[in-house]
């Protein structure tokens, strides 16, 4: 199977399944939808967005419904494989009917992207899951280095490594913050 990245495509793929109902799977399927892929959208858990209200859940993926995303909750993927010399796809859903596609976007998570930023050489702790281990000032455990954005960890959105860089600066570059420094809200990101 080709691996690509989505936004190096060159062409839009006819047939399109997307593994995972988060909020990037969501916006992805949408995406794709509209642009004019026939997308199947598949969810282990028994709704999309399951970190977010159920009725917000409700909302969004009757939406998806109305721009043609086919959305199948409780469907755990247990492999794809390739049915032609073609770039033909079939994923295989645990007790339901394989899906038959032209490409798979898995949007079930994100690693960190660490390597080769002497971390290890300064001393700056990872998590278990290999991400920068910061606290609420965006500090990490090496005095004087912050981290933001992806490689922290928390929020994996744009608009939240914006905020998070607006307290890291502000607390590394301000005479002010060596008396008080300031806190990165999570819960004020939308």
């Amino acid at each position: 199977m080709r691996r690509s990245r989505l936004f190096d495509l060159d062409e839009l793929p006819a047939r399109l399944a997307v593994l995972g109902g988060g909020a990037i799977g969501a916006e992805m399927s949408q995406a794709f939808a509209r642009l004019g892929s026939s997308v199947t959208l598949l969810e282990a858990g028994d709704r999309i967005l399951a970190k977010e209200e159920p009725e917000a859940s409700q909302v969004v993926a009757e939406a998806l419904a109305l721009d043609g995303v086919r959305v199948r909750t409780g469907s755990k993927v247990v492999k794809a494989e390739a049915t032609d010399g073609n770039g033909g796809m079939r994923v295989h859903v645990d007790g339901a009917e394989p899906v038959e596609v032209d490409q798979v976007l898995v949007a079930i998570g994100r690693r960190p992207s660490t390597s080769g930023m002497g971390l290890d050489e300064a001393s700056v702790e990872l998590d278990d899951r290999g991400f920068i281990r910061t606290d609420h000032t965006m500090a990490t455990s090496v005095p004087g280095i912050w981290a933001v954005g992806d490689v922290a960890g928390s929020l994996q959105f744009t608009h939240a490594a914006n905020g998070m860089a607006f307290v890291a600066v502000r607390n590394a570059l301000l005479p002010w913050a060596r008396v008080r420094k300031q806190a990165f809200e999570a819960s004020l990101v939308p």
